[in-house]
């Protein structure tokens, strides 16, 4: 009687699926060790993770994989802390344009000139946003919707043909 064997004899592949095959068996050789080593780290940041806030460590999340396979991925939970008017926008239903998309549609050049324009982005810009769509909500009605999308349309239009000019 033959004996099972759990993995194929490489030699026996086509060069193609050894090639598969090698991969895989890279992948395997680093993302084992790595993980091992690594897990010190995923254990103080699963540890921090727990201690920051409400909440489960990981979330499994789906995704697309080869040939359109689905497949499962353990991440970690990401410790956002979202302030109350950050809350309040989230709640609300997303639209086609917004004020602060008119009032700051020329937020590309502004962060350009900014030596940091992530941390300028954070500290100035984001809590404008959130204000000027704020105030907005707080006053929306179907024609003022009507009119700001009205507005963004114009916006581009001129924006467009302002480049094109120069």
């Amino acid at each position: 009687m033959g004996r099972t064997t759990l993995a194929p004899n490489p030699q026996d592949l086509p060069a193609e699926s050894r090639s598969q095959f090698a991969k895989r068996a890279l992948d395997l050789a680093v993302a084992i060790p790595a993980a091992f080593l690594l897990s010190p780290l995923f254990i103080a940041i699963a540890v921090w993770i727990k201690l920051d806030s409400r909440g489960p460590v990981f979330f499994l999340q789906e995704r697309v994989g080869q040939f359109g396979r689905l497949f499962r991925i353990i991440k970690f939970r990401t410790m956002t802390v979202y302030t109350e008017d950050q809350r309040r926008i989230l709640s609300l239903k997303p639209g086609l344009t917004s004020s602060a998309s008119i009032a700051f549609s020329d937020e590309s050049k502004l962060l350009a000139r900014q030596e940091d324009p992530e941390g300028f982005y954070l500290a100035h810009l984001a809590p404008a946003k959130i204000r000027e769509d704020l105030n907005y909500a707080r006053r929306a009605t179907v024609f003022s919707d009507c009119a700001l999308v009205v507005k963004t349309l114009f916006r581009i239009l001129f924006s467009q043909r302002m480049t094109n000019d120069q």
